[in-house]
């Protein structure tokens, strides 16, 4: 469950990186 989690976390987090960009830019 743990494993899973981390890998939704990792998700999140790209998917926001991609936003904070789309907003920098």
């Amino acid at each position: 469950m743990k494993k899973k989690r981390l890998k939704g976390n990792e998700k999140l987090r790209a998917v926001y990186a991609n936003a904070a960009s789309a907003l920098t830019v």
